[in-house]
């Protein structure tokens, strides 16, 4: 049972780095100002960190 949540554990923490690792790659392609939920202006820095952050 335990190896079962390890593994479960490890997949989900392996997700999250790779979602991280697109972000920092995309991070230099994005817009200064980006549209985020119902037409609200975020920057760059908080638009392209949330996503991950929630993971």
């Amino acid at each position: 049972m335990t190896k079962v949540i390890l593994k479960n554990l490890l997949f989900a923490a392996i997700i999250c780095l790779i979602s991280f690792i697109i972000t920092i790659l995309a991070y230099p392609h994005l817009e200064e100002e980006l549209v985020f939920v119902s037409s609200t202006a975020l920057s760059k820095e908080k638009a392209a960190f949330i996503l991950p952050i929630l993971t």
